[in-house]
């Protein structure tokens, strides 16, 4: 996939940015448990979508949390700082931020959640839309 250029939209994370940046991720390994809420070790799909939606890539779960997730990425893909995430089992869209990036692994804090399921809202739609295509595919 193409590495794309910083948009007000898009704002990637690289893991070269990441990496000079080192004192961050020294003092915040992924290991250490920060959390409010409890963490619980899953394996499931997900979706990571720039936040004007306009692109996605698939992601796996690893950890899960009220307030976060762990989910590992292809290596060399660059995903934005602010994003959405959808948890396609349950259909859960997150608002989210990237807190630490180990590639290929990301961690990333939630800001706030909708349920797509019975969603109305428009602002919604697309990412509902995603879910449900989405959903189709893997039965």
């Amino acid at each position: 996939m193409k590495r794309l250029a910083s948009t007000p939209e898009f704002r990637p994370v690289s893991p070269l940015k990441k990496e000079a940046a080192g004192a961050k991720q020294a003092a915040t390994p992924p290991s250490e448990n920060r959390r409010d809420s409890q963490r619980n070790r899953v394996l499931l799909g997900g979706l990571i979508i720039t936040r004007n939606g306009t692109q996605s890539w698939d992601c796996n779960v690893r950890d899960l949390s009220e307030t976060g997730a762990k989910i590992r990425i292809a290596p060399g893909q660059v995903i934005p700082e602010h994003c959405y995430f959808i948890q396609l089992k349950d259909g859960i869209a997150y608002e989210a931020n990237v807190q630490w990036l180990h590639v290929p692994e990301v961690g990333l804090k939630f800001l706030n959640s909708h349920q797509l399921r019975d969603s109305s809202d428009p602002k919604y739609e697309h990412l509902r839309q995603l879910w449900m295509s989405r959903r189709m595919r893997t039965g």
